[in-house]
């Protein structure tokens, strides 16, 4: 389940939601709870089949809402360059 560099991978429009993305990063929102200061890889597409990722740093992540289906996370990831 590990991404690039063995970050955790999440899929966009499954795992999480992207709700802004611009050259700095992406502001995302789900139920997957995520730490500020953790690498994970962005899927888009069906990764693995050809999907692109991308490498990026959470850099905020707070409780959007709760309700009968979970808790709602949102924040903001900031992309990383991935060395190697």
């Amino acid at each position: 389940m590990g991404g690039v560099n063995g970050a955790r991978r999440y899929r966009l429009g499954r795992d999480v939601i992207p709700l802004d993305e611009s050259a700095e990063g992406v502001s995302l929102e789900g139920y997957q709870r995520l730490r500020p200061g953790q690498l994970v890889t962005l899927t888009h597409g069906r990764g693995g089949d050809g999907g692109d990722e991308r490498s990026a740093r959470v850099h905020s992540w707070y409780v959007a809402r709760m309700g009968k289906n979970g808790t709602l996370y949102r924040g903001e990831c900031k992309w990383s360059a991935v060395s190697g």
